[in-house]
């Protein structure tokens, strides 16, 4: 299930964002602490009301929860894109809620939002993340080199895309 995050899910979102383990394949370096986790709620507000992110709790049925979130980052209503971002904590992987968040984000994202393309890009390492967007549709479409930092690090991105298009027919199929 989705909904809004709010200053009550700080806390999940430190355990989430603040897991080093889980982390180390995103872009920027875990969050710190609660203060960090509460600004991560406003940033996540403001780009709501700015429109250019959406960013929803994942919670399991029957609990309100924060369990991991779906993100439409970027939203560019001119070019009719985002980029899609899926966390859960680790008690949920593999359980197919991340799944079925990204699902509904999707097809949020075409029908509601009349976007035409949205891409997502992970670390080539991470085989979690590269099997849940192929499973969603996303097709490969570029490797981008040392693209971002985390530490010390250099990290590669693998580049996915789905179009609107393509993700209608998977659905008559």
């Amino acid at each position: 299930m989705l909904r809004y995050v709010g200053q009550g899910d700080a806390e999940a979102l430190l355990a989430l964002f603040g897991d080093a383990r889980r982390m180390r394949f995103w872009g920027h370096a875990p969050i710190a602490d609660m203060a960090a986790a509460r600004d991560l709620v406003d940033q996540i507000r403001a780009g709501a009301e700015s429109g250019d992110l959406r960013q929803w709790a994942i919670t399991l049925a029957g609990d309100d929860a924060l369990v991991g979130t779906c993100t439409l980052a970027g939203v560019d209503e001119e070019n009719l894109r985002a980029e899609l971002g899926v966390a859960v904590a680790a008690a949920h992987e593999r359980t197919g809620i991340a799944t079925e968040a990204a699902t509904e984000v999707i097809r949020h994202a075409f029908e509601d939002l009349g976007l035409r393309r949205l891409t997502a890009d992970a670390d080539p390492r991470n085989d979690a993340a590269l099997a849940l967007l192929e499973k969603l549709g996303f097709g490969h479409e570029g490797h981008l080199r040392e693209h971002y930092r985390q530490g010390e690090e250099w990290q590669d991105g693998v580049l996915l895309g789905l179009l609107r298009g393509e993700w209608e027919a998977a659905r008559r199929a």
